[in-house]
């Protein structure tokens, strides 16, 4: 019977162990989870902020060419 009983606690005490191994996984696995979206978010961010400043700085390249445009037109034509 005392055999029976050590066998008894020994199975609890493993059941207990598995289920503590289980949650810590389910933490880490929320923690991992939740830096991916994290840094999602920040690559997002970024990748915006990039864009937009592509954006304007397109803009700017592309009046330049125009104002040069303009300028060699009037060039053209005034120095005839």
């Amino acid at each position: 019977m005392l055999q029976s009983r050590g066998i008894t606690d020994l199975l609890g005490a493993e059941k207990k162990a598995q289920d503590l191994i289980e949650e810590a996984r389910k933490r880490k696995n929320k923690r991992i989870k939740d830096a991916q979206n994290e840094a999602k978010a920040e690559i997002d961010k970024f990748k915006g902020e990039r864009e937009q400043r592509y954006k304007g700085l397109e803009q700017q390249v592309r009046f330049q060419n125009q104002f040069n445009f303009f300028c060699v037109i009037c060039l053209f034509v005034f120095s005839n």
